[in-house]
């Protein structure tokens, strides 16, 4: 970063930066549950990161630092967790839309593979026969469709966790150049 834009960066409120984070957030959590998809974290984690970096930069130590460090920590803590249970919980689809059937898919770490797809019934486990049955590769595509939505959604619960460990890290770590100023500087009033 040039020592212009450092400059420049310095001048600014640190309340612009952390305007800007929290309607990234406000906005991503939206998306999160009415319109997932990757191409938007990607943004996400472009514009919030940028807001992040901005923040850190020109930040000012606060009195109740350590709250902000706790909640954001929390919440990073949150997603974070959310976003394992989407990696490693298995999940399934239902075939029908009364009753239980369910096709059982995997998680996406260990997904089951296209002709080991089979309907069960969704409270017994029982392998549902039918007199026409369903074609397998319909199983394949409606698994392939919901490990595409859980996919995003790790991807977005991890970025949203990022952005928010890092803003508490932020909180509880000091500035260099203000830590520099105060061990000058000792007996001030």
């Amino acid at each position: 970063m040039s020592m212009q834009l450092h400059g420049r960066l310095g001048q600014v409120h640190p309340r612009w930066f952390t305007t800007a984070f929290w309607v990234i957030l406000v906005v991503s959590t939206y998306w999160l549950v009415f319109n997932s998809d990757w191409q938007w974290w990607l943004l996400l984690a472009a514009f919030g990161g940028a807001a992040n970096y901005c923040w850190w930069r020109v930040r000012r130590p606060q009195k109740l630092r350590a709250l902000w460090a706790l909640a954001c920590g929390l919440i990073a803590t949150a997603a974070l967790l959310s976003a394992g249970w989407a990696l490693l919980t298995p999940f399934s689809v239902s075939t029908e839309s009364v009753g239980n059937n369910r096709v059982v898919c995997g998680s996406i770490v260990n997904r089951v593979q296209g002709d080991d797809l089979r309907e069960t019934d969704g409270t017994s486990g029982e392998l549902i026969v039918r007199d026409r049955p369903i074609p397998q590769s319909e199983f394949v595509r409606v698994c392939a469709n919901d490990a595409d939505y859980r996919t995003s959604d790790l991807v977005g619960a991890t970025v949203i966790g990022l952005l928010f460990a890092v803003r508490a890290t932020g909180h509880l770590v000091r500035r260099a150049d203000i830590a520099t100023d105060e061990a000058a500087q000792p007996f001030r009033s």
